[in-house]
């Protein structure tokens, strides 16, 4: 907006789907809408949440305050946010967004590979169904930490 802006380029505002990162120590990034835009819309969500410590890369570069929050439509499972706060944030994002773009649901995530150890597999833990029925294994299930609003 800023280049078209310099050079008398009309826009409208900013994309509905753009993300957003802020580069500091932890890197914070986002996508989508907040729970604060969604409740005072008065729209049914879930939130479904990621902490790095809790995944394998999270423990390998030794982060663990960062977490990953998904959220998505009660009913139609459409992920409506993404919110990072942890190293390489402003990369993963992207990945949230692209699903979002696609209108992708919550149990998009199943057909989602990484290499393994990777921050991806937080986003892939939290891109989830209401009953956690996409999940590979008994212990993404367990650990599947999901809350209604």
């Amino acid at each position: 907006m800023a280049a078209a802006h310099a050079f008398g380029v009309p826009t409208n505002s900013v994309p509905e789907l753009f993300p957003y990162g802020i580069y500091a120590i932890p890197e914070i990034s986002t996508v989508g809408q907040s729970e604060e835009e969604l409740t005072a819309a008065g729209v049914p969500y879930e939130v479904g949440k990621a902490n790095y410590r809790e995944i394998a890369r999270g423990q390998i570069i030794g982060d663990r305050t960062g977490f990953l929050k998904v959220i998505f439509h009660l009913e139609s499972y459409e992920i409506l946010g993404v919110h990072i706060i942890g190293e390489g944030a402003s990369k993963l994002i992207h990945i949230g967004q692209a699903v979002m773009v696609f209108k992708g649901k919550s149990n998009t995530s199943s057909i989602l590979y990484s290499i393994i150890p990777h921050s991806q597999n937080a986003i892939k833990q939290q891109l989830l169904t209401e009953s956690t029925d996409w999940a590979d294994t008994p212990h993404e299930r367990a650990s599947a930490d999901v809350t209604r609003r």
